[in-house]
């Protein structure tokens, strides 16, 4: 590290493929002290059943072979896909990932995961326990405690938060909000981004392309989430990117923040190029690109922006209402129901289904 991030390339990612490979046939990588600390917790105390979340889907190895030293079932809890999210990369760790994925979650007494489109991922590896759907979703006590937080009533401000994918047209919106800052110089605003993974790319490229906006665009290092949601609870507006057939988990703090989320984009033809070329997976017809929008749509939480033009017009109008009531109106219905205490208790249910004795676990 002391050599900066582009020395040793080869030999760094030698490193990183070996430990990739061996983690799942020898006791090293960075993640056995997640595999030692629960084969000493099982050790000594009473366990029903062993729940593995993935990603890093080494943990599910560790569950697999957790499982068969403590004779204990165990569920496989995919956020996202494993294989079927790497079709871009080489054909060979692709192949091997698949492998090792049949190999290890077959061994599942169930699986959960976010949508039907996962599970249809998780399926098309050959892979087939029992199946629950169960969403992210938003922690309500954490909201409850900046219900209270009032909006930044002097300026227009945005935030986003969290990775930015190389299909988020987020250069899109930068050049954007420097046409709108063209069109009204007088006017002031700010976009905050929030614990990204490009946080200076993205202050570079405002500085060399967008230099009108340096004083407006500000990025943060990674909060924890207690302050995140105080800070966020102050902005006026959300930015959310598409990610189509994912639902991503942004969305759902979006939503107990209960600030008007802005969409980018359903339409945009530079989004539709990025997606076209980065995107990594080929949903087919069977299964909904819009799960983002549909939510929007049925909690009336947000603006679905179809492009550029649609978002500079609708900047306007944001700006507009904020000048006259230091404030963004959100009158969003029915989000009590992406709570996480609602999906805590499906994913309970599914578990005291599966456990052969669930009187033990109640």
């Amino acid at each position: 590290m002391k050599h900066g991030t582009n020395k040793f390339r080869f030999l760094r990612k030698t490193i990183s493929a070996w430990y990739e490979i061996m983690q799942f046939y020898a006791r090293t990588g960075p993640k056995l002290p997640i595999y030692l600390e629960a084969y000493n917790y099982i050790k000594n105390n009473k366990v029903d059943i062993i729940l593995a979340t993935g990603e890093p889907f080494v943990l599910f190895h560790y569950a697999k072979k957790l499982g068969q030293q403590f004779n204990l079932p165990w569920v496989a809890d995919y956020r996202d896909p494993w294989s079927p999210n790497l079709r871009k990369s080489p054909w060979i760790y692709h192949w091997f990932q698949r492998s090792i994925e049949r190999r290890t979650v077959n061994n599942a007494q169930g699986i959960s995961t976010v949508s039907p489109f996962v599970a249809h991922q998780i399926q098309s590896v050959g892979i087939f326990p029992e199946i629950a759907i169960i969403p992210n979703g938003f922690d309500h006590e954490a909201m409850d405690q900046v219900r209270q937080v009032t909006q930044n009533a002097s300026t227009f401000s945005i935030p986003f938060v969290g990775t930015l994918y190389d299909w988020h047209p987020w250069k899109r919106v930068l050049a954007t909000l420097n046409q709108w800052k063209e069109m009204n110089p007088e006017r002031a605003f700010f976009l905050s981004f929030y614990g990204t993974n490009r946080n200076e790319e993205i202050m570079n490229e405002v500085r060399a392309t967008f230099p009108r906006l340096e004083e407006y665009v500000k990025v943060y290092a990674k909060l924890p989430n207690k302050d995140l949601l105080q800070q966020l609870a102050s902005y006026n507006a959300l930015l959310l990117f598409n990610y189509y057939a994912f639902m991503g988990t942004k969305i759902y703090d979006y939503l107990g923040l209960k600030r008007l989320i802005l969409f980018c984009f359903t339409h945009d033809p530079e989004a539709n190029a990025l997606k076209q070329q980065h995107y990594p997976l080929e949903v087919g017809a069977d299964f909904s690109e819009t799960l983002q929008e549909d939510v929007l749509r049925e909690t009336n939480a947000g603006i679905i922006l179809k492009d550029a033009d649609h978002l500079l017009e609708t900047l306007t109008t944001l700006f507009e209402e904020h000048a006259a009531s230091g404030a963004i109106k959100c009158d969003s219905i029915h989000v009590e129901q992406y709570a996480r205490s609602f999906q805590t208790k499906k994913m309970a249910d599914f578990l005291l289904k599966l456990h052969h004795s669930p009187a033990e676990i109640a």
